[in-house]
């Protein structure tokens, strides 16, 4: 992406990506991948 962005952990959705997107985004680094690992199970409450 050519702008930093928020990842909303709290506003879990599903969505078609074919119908939404052509090609990707953005990359995540694996580090940013646990961290939002991490948000989302907080927010389900699932135990980390």
């Amino acid at each position: 992406m050519e702008k930093t962005s928020d990842v909303l952990c709290d506003q879990i959705r599903a969505l078609d990506n074919q119908k939404i997107l052509e090609g990707l985004l953005t990359k995540l680094t694996y580090k940013e991948i646990l961290e939002i690992d991490k948000q989302v199970k907080i927010v389900l409450d699932i135990e980390v």
